[in-house]
């Protein structure tokens, strides 16, 4: 990983999910972005220790996994870990009537499914920003 990648976290339990995010995004979502080094999860658990470990400053988080979905994990980071910094959080989500949803759980940016590239890049240009 050089200087200027960033990590960012993905949580969910469909990996096609995940794959559709990282592929839309891809590894550098602007001209002038920092390079995105990708962490996958597909368990709450999984997403919590990553977080925990890694830090990263921007986490995605998919609102529909099932047991433990992405809004239920935001809640967890803001609430269960102490971080010096808390991410931006990016979710996720079906449908538009979530976005009021997504953001009391804590979250910064709603993208809704199917995921469409340009808004994936463009989002995480503006998270990446709000990093700063």
């Amino acid at each position: 990983m050089d200087a200027q990648a960033v990590d960012v976290l993905i949580y969910s339990a469909n990996s096609e999910t995940r794959q559709a995010v990282i592929e839309g995004t891809g590894v550098r979502p602007g001209r002038d972005s920092a390079r995105l080094n990708w962490i996958e999860t597909a368990t709450a658990a999984g997403a919590l220790k990553a977080v925990a470990d890694h830090q990263p400053p921007i986490v995605v988080l998919d609102a529909e996994t099932p047991k433990v979905g992405g809004m239920a994990v935001a809640q967890d980071i803001r609430n269960e870990l102490e971080l010096p910094v808390q991410p931006v959080v990016i979710l996720l989500t079906a449908r538009p009537q979530d976005h009021w949803l997504a953001t009391w759980s804590g979250a910064a940016f709603t993208i809704q499914a199917p995921y469409d590239p340009l808004e994936l890049q463009e989002t995480m240009v503006e998270a990446l920003k709000s990093t700063r």
